[in-house]
């Protein structure tokens, strides 16, 4: 009798540790599931996020006025940047990026989806008898705030008009951002310190 009690307990003990495994391993194979799951919805929208940006919108160009100025520089070196903008051309935005060293003059468009350039000019200018004018009026790159940044803090001035273009611009010792709004036939021009994000100036044009 006691034999047959020990057989049954042994068997009894040794289904529950097989029904423990077999729980274990289904919760295993579920969380390496939903840990699946989760990597492939997080590659999604990332892929999601990377394909919505174009040069169809200011305020999501896919290559960044910080990617087209260090393009610039890495083309001409020695050259000191005056003047950047960004408008469309044929329904594309792209960027007219200006500046120059000693005499000479440059000038490239770059296409605002894929960076790729579109057009370059140089040419040779009397400067003054001045060693560098460029290099006197040349924009401060450092520290810049994002176009979007900009956009966000200038959209109060315009209401409910939609950001068309924009351009880095220099007066005195101060770089902005001038952020165009254009609704119906009213556009505004909104001035932002390029380093603090400060609305310098509001220009409506009915």
């Amino acid at each position: 009798m006691k034999w047959q009690l020990s057989v049954a307990i042994a068997a009894t003990l040794l289904l529950a540790g097989c029904s423990t495994t077999d729980n274990g391993s289904k919760n295993a194979s579920s969380q390496q599931s939903t840990n699946s799951q989760s990597s492939v919805s997080s590659s999604s929208n990332s892929s999601t996020t990377k394909s919505t940006a174009s040069n169809k919108s200011l305020t999501n160009l896919a290559f960044s006025p910080t990617d087209a100025i260090k393009k610039f520089q890495d083309k001409y070196p020695k050259a000191a940047i005056t003047d950047l903008s960004i408008e469309k051309d044929s329904g594309q935005y792209q960027y007219e990026i200006t500046g120059g060293h000693g005499h000479s003059e440059y000038t490239l468009d770059l296409d605002a989806k894929s960076g790729a350039v579109l057009d370059t000019e140089s040419e040779t200018i009397d400067i003054d008898g001045e060693d560098d004018n460029f290099a006197d009026n040349a924009l401060n790159l450092k520290n810049l705030i994002s176009l979007n940044k900009a956009v966000s803090a200038a959209q109060p001035k315009a209401r409910h008009a939609t950001a068309t273009e924009a351009a880095l611009k220099q007066k005195g010792n101060v770089t902005y951002w001038e952020i165009q709004f254009n609704q119906g036939q009213k556009q505004t021009d909104v001035h932002v310190d390029a380093h603090s994000g400060k609305v310098l100036a509001v220009d409506q044009d009915d």
